[in-house]
């Protein structure tokens, strides 16, 4: 079993602004909103290294000092991932090879038959003790 990556601090900002924006807002997620959803998976200055390359790239767009996601920039990927989405593969049929197990021998089903399961219930006097709970009552002073 490999070891599982750990996102990246992109990938962490990116899932905050998804998480955290509020729709129809104009402004978009506060950098410290951001910073307090990914807390101590990653340091302050990676944070904010990683939102100045994210507005560099044009992937996000900064409003004084909150930080949304670029519109133009979504509505091409998902374009582009409709058309990737397209054209879907055919599917291949594989013929499935069924092995037998041997058989059980008579004796042995014989003896999962004769079995009974004889379990006792019995009730302890402790546990009856335990149930009952003793109030007192609390005068103030």
């Amino acid at each position: 079993m490999a070891p599982t990556k750990a996102p990246t601090v992109t990938d962490l900002i990116k899932e905050a602004i998804e998480n955290l924006k509020v729709k129809g807002s104009a402004k978009g997620v506060s950098r410290t909103a951001i910073k307090n959803y990914i807390g101590d998976r990653s340091t302050i200055a990676r944070i904010n290294l990683s939102l100045k390359r994210l507005v560099a790239k044009d992937e996000l767009v900064q409003v004084k000092d909150s930080f949304k996601f670029n519109a133009k920039a979504l509505a091409a990927k998902k374009k582009a991932a409709t058309k990737k989405a397209a054209p879907k593969k055919k599917k291949t049929t594989t013929k499935k090879t069924t092995t037998t197990k041997p058989k059980k021998s008579a004796a042995a089903k014989k003896k999962k038959t004769t079995k009974k399961s004889t379990k006792k219930t019995t009730t302890k006097k402790g546990a009856k003790k335990s149930t009952k709970k003793t109030t007192k009552k609390s005068t103030k002073k």
